[in-house]
Protein backbone atom coordinates (compact mmCIF):
# COMPACT_ATOMS: atom_id res chain seq x y z
CA UNK A 1 0.00 0.00 0.00
CA UNK A 2 3.09 2.51 0.55
CA UNK A 3 4.38 1.86 -3.15
CA UNK A 4 0.81 3.06 -3.94
CA UNK A 5 1.51 6.57 -2.09
CA UNK A 6 5.14 6.62 -2.17
CA UNK A 7 5.53 9.47 -5.06
CA UNK A 8 2.77 11.70 -3.31
CA UNK A 9 4.54 11.04 -0.78
CA UNK A 10 7.69 12.00 -2.15
CA UNK A 11 6.33 14.89 -3.54
CA UNK A 12 4.61 16.38 -0.35
CA UNK A 13 8.03 16.15 1.47
CA UNK A 14 10.11 17.78 -1.17
CA UNK A 15 7.82 20.57 -1.30
CA UNK A 16 7.23 20.53 2.46
CA UNK A 17 11.06 21.02 3.08
CA UNK A 18 11.05 23.84 0.00
CA UNK A 19 8.62 26.22 1.75
CA UNK A 20 10.08 25.34 5.34
CA UNK A 21 13.67 26.31 3.86
CA UNK A 22 12.07 29.57 2.94
CA UNK A 23 10.48 30.11 6.01
CA UNK A 24 13.44 30.04 7.69
CA UNK A 25 15.57 32.07 5.25
CA UNK A 26 13.61 34.47 3.88
CA UNK A 27 12.67 37.63 5.71
CA UNK A 28 12.48 37.53 9.39
CA UNK A 29 9.37 39.93 10.05
CA UNK A 30 5.93 38.79 10.61
CA UNK A 31 3.82 39.16 8.11
CA UNK A 32 6.18 36.92 5.42
CA UNK A 33 5.89 34.01 8.23
CA UNK A 34 2.05 34.29 7.82
CA UNK A 35 2.26 34.13 3.97
CA UNK A 36 4.57 31.40 4.22
CA UNK A 37 2.49 29.44 6.75
CA UNK A 38 -0.13 30.01 5.26
CA UNK A 39 1.59 28.15 1.59
CA UNK A 40 2.52 25.68 3.66
CA UNK A 41 -1.29 25.07 5.02
CA UNK A 42 -2.03 25.09 1.22
CA UNK A 43 0.38 22.41 -0.02
CA UNK A 44 -0.43 20.48 2.95
CA UNK A 45 -4.83 20.78 2.18
CA UNK A 46 -3.38 19.49 -1.71
CA UNK A 47 -0.80 17.05 -0.80
CA UNK A 48 -3.84 15.06 1.51
CA UNK A 49 -6.30 15.68 -1.34
CA UNK A 50 -4.41 14.04 -3.36
CA UNK A 51 -3.32 10.89 -1.27
CA UNK A 52 -7.24 10.43 -0.49
CA UNK A 53 -8.59 11.21 -4.27
CA UNK A 54 -6.28 7.80 -5.00
CA UNK A 55 -7.72 5.85 -2.67
CA UNK A 56 -10.19 3.20 -4.35
CA UNK A 57 -13.72 2.79 -2.92
CA UNK A 58 -15.02 -0.69 -3.00
CA UNK A 59 -18.02 -2.32 -1.23
CA UNK A 60 -17.47 -5.50 0.34
CA UNK A 61 -21.09 -7.74 0.30
CA UNK A 62 -21.19 -9.79 3.83
CA UNK A 63 -22.10 -13.19 2.74
CA UNK A 64 -24.05 -14.76 5.46
CA UNK A 65 -25.40 -17.76 4.30
CA UNK A 66 -23.54 -20.78 2.22
CA UNK A 67 -24.16 -19.92 -1.83
CA UNK A 68 -23.22 -22.83 -3.89
CA UNK A 69 -21.23 -22.07 -6.74
CA UNK A 70 -19.41 -18.61 -5.23
CA UNK A 71 -15.48 -18.92 -6.08
CA UNK A 72 -15.17 -17.02 -2.78
CA UNK A 73 -17.66 -16.51 0.06
CA UNK A 74 -15.52 -13.70 1.68
CA UNK A 75 -14.84 -11.78 -1.67
CA UNK A 76 -17.89 -10.73 -3.33
CA UNK A 77 -17.87 -7.33 -4.19
CA UNK A 78 -20.92 -4.57 -5.28
CA UNK A 79 -19.15 -2.83 -8.10
CA UNK A 80 -18.95 0.74 -9.41
CA UNK A 81 -18.01 1.10 -12.93
CA UNK A 82 -17.27 4.80 -12.51
CA UNK A 83 -14.40 4.04 -9.91
CA UNK A 84 -11.21 3.06 -11.60
CA UNK A 85 -10.23 -0.53 -11.76
CA UNK A 86 -13.94 -1.85 -11.19
CA UNK A 87 -16.38 -3.56 -13.66
CA UNK A 88 -19.70 -4.88 -12.61
CA UNK A 89 -20.82 -7.65 -14.53
CA UNK A 90 -22.52 -7.97 -17.42
CA UNK A 91 -25.84 -9.66 -18.30
CA UNK A 92 -25.78 -11.42 -21.86
CA UNK A 93 -28.83 -9.54 -22.68
CA UNK A 94 -29.54 -5.84 -22.28
CA UNK A 95 -32.11 -4.14 -19.61
CA UNK A 96 -34.52 -3.63 -22.71
CA UNK A 97 -34.38 -7.21 -23.77
CA UNK A 98 -34.89 -8.45 -19.91
CA UNK A 99 -38.22 -6.15 -19.85
CA UNK A 100 -39.36 -8.30 -22.84
CA UNK A 101 -38.72 -10.89 -21.37
CA UNK A 102 -40.11 -10.32 -18.22
CA UNK A 103 -43.61 -9.23 -20.27
CA UNK A 104 -43.76 -12.47 -22.33
CA UNK A 105 -42.87 -14.95 -19.90
CA UNK A 106 -44.35 -13.65 -16.17
CA UNK A 107 -47.89 -15.80 -16.84
CA UNK A 108 -49.07 -13.66 -13.82
CA UNK A 109 -49.47 -10.22 -15.40
CA UNK A 110 -51.27 -11.83 -18.75
CA UNK A 111 -54.28 -12.99 -15.89
CA UNK A 112 -53.95 -9.59 -14.36
CA UNK A 113 -53.48 -6.92 -16.87
CA UNK A 114 -54.18 -3.64 -14.95
CA UNK A 115 -51.90 -4.95 -12.13
CA UNK A 116 -49.37 -2.02 -10.65
CA UNK A 117 -46.39 -2.63 -8.26
CA UNK A 118 -42.91 -2.42 -7.93
CA UNK A 119 -39.65 -4.13 -6.97
CA UNK A 120 -36.35 -5.16 -6.87
CA UNK A 121 -34.10 -8.00 -7.55
CA UNK A 122 -31.00 -9.23 -5.86
CA UNK A 123 -28.56 -11.42 -8.12
CA UNK A 124 -25.11 -12.84 -7.17
CA UNK A 125 -22.97 -13.50 -10.03
CA UNK A 126 -19.74 -15.61 -9.67
CA UNK A 127 -16.18 -15.25 -10.79
CA UNK A 128 -17.38 -17.38 -13.53
CA UNK A 129 -20.70 -15.35 -15.25
CA UNK A 130 -23.17 -17.83 -13.41
CA UNK A 131 -25.99 -16.92 -11.50
CA UNK A 132 -25.35 -18.69 -8.17
CA UNK A 133 -28.20 -16.44 -6.02
CA UNK A 134 -31.08 -15.01 -7.77
CA UNK A 135 -34.03 -13.39 -4.88
CA UNK A 136 -36.38 -10.39 -4.78
CA UNK A 137 -35.01 -7.87 -2.50
CA UNK A 138 -38.46 -5.51 -2.25
CA UNK A 139 -41.16 -8.35 -2.82
CA UNK A 140 -44.08 -7.30 -4.78
CA UNK A 141 -47.56 -7.91 -3.23
CA UNK A 142 -47.91 -11.66 -4.98
CA UNK A 143 -45.66 -14.42 -4.30
CA UNK A 144 -46.58 -16.36 -7.26
CA UNK A 145 -45.52 -12.92 -9.61
CA UNK A 146 -42.02 -13.20 -7.17
CA UNK A 147 -41.39 -16.32 -8.10
CA UNK A 148 -42.27 -16.25 -11.74
CA UNK A 149 -39.50 -13.22 -12.19
CA UNK A 150 -37.36 -15.14 -10.34
CA UNK A 151 -37.05 -17.52 -12.54
CA UNK A 152 -36.99 -15.57 -15.48
CA UNK A 153 -33.81 -14.16 -14.05
CA UNK A 154 -32.52 -17.53 -13.64
CA UNK A 155 -32.42 -18.11 -16.87
CA UNK A 156 -30.60 -15.50 -18.54
CA UNK A 157 -27.65 -17.21 -19.50
CA UNK A 158 -23.60 -16.89 -18.68
CA UNK A 159 -22.78 -13.34 -17.36
CA UNK A 160 -19.57 -11.85 -17.98
CA UNK A 161 -17.93 -11.83 -14.78
CA UNK A 162 -17.46 -8.47 -12.81
CA UNK A 163 -13.86 -7.66 -12.66
CA UNK A 164 -11.91 -5.88 -9.30
CA UNK A 165 -8.54 -4.54 -10.60
CA UNK A 166 -8.36 -6.92 -13.54
CA UNK A 167 -9.34 -9.80 -11.92
CA UNK A 168 -13.04 -11.74 -11.86
CA UNK A 169 -14.87 -11.44 -8.66
CA UNK A 170 -17.82 -12.69 -7.22
CA UNK A 171 -20.32 -9.90 -7.43
CA UNK A 172 -23.81 -8.62 -6.48
CA UNK A 173 -26.29 -6.79 -9.30
CA UNK A 174 -29.44 -5.14 -8.32
CA UNK A 175 -32.30 -4.58 -10.83
CA UNK A 176 -35.29 -2.42 -10.13
CA UNK A 177 -38.35 -2.47 -12.00
CA UNK A 178 -42.31 -1.07 -12.15
CA UNK A 179 -45.21 -2.33 -13.35
CA UNK A 180 -47.75 -0.51 -15.04
CA UNK A 181 -51.50 -1.64 -16.53
CA UNK A 182 -50.25 -5.08 -16.31
CA UNK A 183 -46.44 -4.82 -17.83
CA UNK A 184 -42.96 -4.05 -16.75
CA UNK A 185 -41.44 -0.80 -17.30
CA UNK A 186 -37.53 0.35 -17.18
CA UNK A 187 -37.55 2.78 -13.69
Amino acid sequence: MLNTYLPQILIFIGLLLTFLGELISVNRDNQSKIINMKKIYLILFATLCTLTSTAQFVAKMEVKEDIPGLCDKNEVYALFPSFKGQEEAVCPITKEQIIQKLNSEVAFLKDNPKYKDKGMIGLVINCKGEVVKCKIDNKTKSPELDSQIEAVFNALGIWKAGKLNGKEVDTSWLFSFKIKNGKFVLE
